[in-house]
């Protein structure tokens, strides 16, 4: 089952390459923009409060830690992690759920990702993780061995 998982993440990937927003496209996005789109798809709507609360709670849940640094370069790397192309050349947080959700469920939801990977473990594990990153939850879906 995990070698049809890693086959479809393989399949996903082809397919997002030729979906993947441009860079000029994403570079004209402004901070703001940037965190309400991830905010958009993780929980489903945009959060209330200032924009850095916002950035440290959204890294939190998605790194699991709150990091430091400048807040574009921040929102920048949460934004490549969720929805763009992630530093290390992995698939974005988007991608695997994606195809997870398409391998288990034939049909990708448009519910929040924070849904979406709670419906998965419930599907696959019997019971969703209450701890944990999100990004280390949808690690947890996805791995091979």
């Amino acid at each position: 089952m995990k070698k049809i998982v890693s086959l479809m993440l393989s399949v996903v990937l082809c397919l997002a390459m030729g979906v993947t927003v441009s860079a000029e496209e994403s570079s004209t996005q402004t901070v703001a923009d940037k965190l309400q789109s991830v905010e958009k798809f993780m929980y489903g709507t945009e959060q209330a409060g200032a924009l850095v609360t916002r950035l440290d709670n959204l890294e939190k849940d998605v790194l699991g830690q709150q990091t430091s640094g400048a807040v574009m370069s921040r929102v920048d790397n949460v934004y490549n992690a969720i929805e763009g192309v992630p530093t290390d050349g992995s698939l974005s947080i988007a991608s695997k759920l994606n195809a997870v959700e398409w391998q288990f469920a034939d049909r990708m939801s448009t519910e929040p990702a924070k849904t979406r990977i709670e419906t998965l473990e419930q599907i696959m594990n019997g019971a969703s993780n209450t701890t944990g990153s999100l990004l280390g939850r949808i690690n947890a879906l996805t791995a091979t061995d």
